[in-house]
């Protein structure tokens, strides 16, 4: 079996394996960024919750209907 190469490469010298491995380390890299955000967006609501702006806000909204 010859090695296969990936044309669309800058240098054209990339086999697959090379592309395959670099795009499953993006993917890797990009859930660990999304799930660090996602706690952070967790532990901020949690925050606001413990903080009392929830209830604040909560009241603001009743006081406008009465």
């Amino acid at each position: 079996m010859g090695v296969t190469s990936v044309s669309s490469s800058i240098g054209g010298k990339e086999t697959i394996g090379d592309v395959l491995r670099n795009a499953r380390r993006d993917l890797i890299f990009k859930r660990i960024c999304i799930a660090l955000l996602l706690i952070v967006l967790a532990a901020f609501v949690v925050y606001l919750f413990v903080d009392g702006f929830f209830a604040d806000l909560v009241d603001a909204s009743l006081a406008l209907f009465e």
